[in-house]
């Protein structure tokens, strides 16, 4: 069995900085990409 919490938690930085921190080597279209899905790309 596994537990996985639905809050999560931004790190006192940008946005992508948060984003990076889970794909370091993500590129500018990954990142938008990422945010798409998410769906809060402006």
């Amino acid at each position: 069995m596994a537990w996985l919490s639905q809050a999560t938690h931004l790190f006192d930085d940008t946005i992508r900085a948060n984003l990076l921190l889970g794909r370091p080597e993500a590129s500018e279209d990954d990142l938008w990409q990422a945010l798409e899905q998410a769906a809060i790309a402006t």
